[in-house]
């Protein structure tokens, strides 16, 4: 178990989010970075669902109430009891420790632990929901159980390979599968052309982008359902793309839709920093996911 002593800045409790509750108007929600999520439980031999902590910006400080084993990714030292360690492998922790994570490299990062989170269930998942009253954030005092430890001496494991990154002057390169309403659009070129800025409000219901304006005749629609990824045209000509905590529907210009397997790059790029985006088909999107998927269940990042 885990005492919360500081939450930092958004840290909460995610899996692979909620299945086949759109129809009650409630999104999956679920860990912003899936292959993160994945991999930090694959450091201790969990299985690929297990909950983790999700931090943003920020990650927490906490006491171990318990022995425990974690796994952190998104920052490469965090402080144990006043003394810095690396995360390059699993940690080992021992009642009474104090642990500090402090800045992360990007925007998000995520901790699991040997075994699994125990907390609140809602609609099949633990996952937190921004606009989820039920279940909240982590907050100050917030005690996290922990069942089932692994019984057998973990190996240690090093991520050996890191996720490719395709870029573009050096920025990340955002792949795309043109939308329903793109023939509205009048310069989609530039769309493809120019890069677009992360805007700091961005958060887990959309990340917000601003850059060449999008024309369009028109951009409200009638009120459709929404995906993950879906790439929406606000009245003002910004783009926005949908994440795990959107609304289930929404009334604006569809533009595309980002390919699953970029969202992990989306979803922890900085605030205010640049991307490019590139026009993809379906199937090769589809493909790209399943060979990522075949990586991170296999032992390409971790052997």
């Amino acid at each position: 178990m885990i005492r919360i002593i500081k939450p930092g800045m958004y840290s909460s409790i995610q899996d692979l989010g909620r299945t086949g509750v759109e129809k009650f108007g409630q999104s999956e929600s679920g860990a912003m970075n899936f292959r993160a999520m994945m991999l930090s439980n694959k450091m201790l031999d969990n299985p690929l669902s297990n909950p983790v902590i999700e931090m943003t910006i920020v990650g927490p400080e906490f006491e171990v109430l318990k022995d425990i084993t974690i796994a952190v990714f998104g920052t490469e030292k965090i402080r144990l009891n006043g003394s810095i360690v690396s995360t390059a492998s699993f940690i080992e922790l021992k009642e009474g420790d104090h642990v500090k994570v402090g800045r992360l490299l990007d925007t998000r990062g995520y901790i699991a632990v040997d075994g699994r989170m125990n907390s609140n269930h809602i609609l099949g998942s633990q996952s937190v929901h921004s606009q989820l009253l039920d279940i909240h954030p982590l907050r100050k005092g917030d005690v996290i159980k922990i069942d089932g430890a692994n019984e057998a001496s973990l190996e240690k494991k090093i991520m050996s390979k890191y996720p490719t990154v395709k870029t573009y002057k050096g920025k990340p390169v955002i792949r795309v599968m043109i939308g329903e309403d793109a023939e509205r659009v009048k310069n989609l070129d530039s769309f493809f052309k120019e890069s677009y800025t992360i805007q700091s409000d961005s958060n887990r219901m959309a990340i917000k982008l601003s850059g060449t304006k999008i024309e369009a005749d028109e951009y409200d629609i009638v009120s459709d359902v929404t995906r993950l990824g879906l790439i929406q045209v606000t009245k003002d000509g910004n783009p926005m793309v949908l994440m795990n905590d959107r609304q289930t529907t929404g009334g604006y210009l569809r533009l595309g839709t980002v390919a699953k397997v970029d969202l992990p790059i989306l979803a922890d790029a900085r605030l205010e920093s640049l991307v490019y985006f590139e026009e993809i088909s379906i199937e090769d999107a589809r493909a790209l996911y399943n060979e990522e998927m075949e990586r991170i269940q296999g032992t390409y990042y971790l052997p």
